[in-house]
């Protein structure tokens, strides 16, 4: 006979290593987020954005029903994904480049970054710290955030799809 209470406690157990999990992930995007904007003295900001998945709304119309989906609690969610974005500080325009999407599961691990031609799966802090240096490493990276910090950048740019 299938033991409930014990599902229900070992259910309960996940939910702790989840936490434990996300909060190192979060911790570790932190200290990479700061290590970006010292090393470039706060010309360049790296964060998590959430954008439509595949683009097939406009941003009006996102802003527009996720306003509204605030007041409708019934309202149908719009397919979104996280990226790690660039973000130009210095002027007003404040331009940005979309570097990579992040997949992250309930549990905290596994999760997964894509960008350029990379596809990363990681399991552990390690591998999410090798994950990530290799990132910060990558030619294309560096050529999206030189391309953001150039005078006459073009902001607001969308890697091609992975």
């Amino acid at each position: 006979m299938t033991d409930f209470r014990q599902a229900f406690i070992q259910g309960q157990e996940a939910v702790d290593r989840a936490k434990i999990a996300r909060k190192e992930i979060l911790q570790t995007f932190a200290r990479l987020f700061k290590d970006i904007a010292d090393v470039t003295n706060g010309a360049i900001e790296m964060k998590f954005q959430t954008f439509p998945k595949g683009g097939a709304y406009g941003s009006a119309f996102l802003a527009l029903t996720l306003a509204t989906s605030k007041l409708i609690r019934d309202a149908e969610p719009i397919p979104s994904e996280e990226w790690i974005i660039a973000r130009n500080t210095n002027g007003t325009d404040a331009k940005r480049v979309k570097l990579a999407r992040w997949t992250q599961s309930d549990s905290g691990y596994p999760c997964n970054i894509r960008y350029s031609e990379v596809d990363d799966n990681i399991h552990n802090l390690a591998s999410l710290e090798t994950a990530l240096a290799n990132f910060l490493a990558n030619a294309w990276v560096g050529e999206q955030i030189q391309r953001l910090s150039a005078p006459n950048s073009q902001g607001d740019t969308e890697p091609s799809e992975p």
